[in-house]
């Protein structure tokens, strides 16, 4: 699999008659989820002190 640069996808995607900024708003959305994990209460990003001091966390 070869490597881009932004610009290369910028270029590829303006030739497909794609909105660059959508397509990547999306791609980052799908992917930092797997990053950045949210709670599944708040969707705040998950921190470990968040979790122990959560009510629902707190009644288990």
């Amino acid at each position: 699999m070869t490597q881009k640069t932004t610009n290369e996808i910028r270029t590829l995607l303006n030739s497909a008659q794609l909105d660059f900024d959508q397509v990547v708003n999306k791609a980052l959305n799908n992917y930092l989820p797997k990053l950045f994990p949210s709670c599944p209460f708040t969707e705040d990003i998950c921190t470990v002190k968040q979790c122990l001091e959560c009510e629902v966390f707190k009644k288990q």
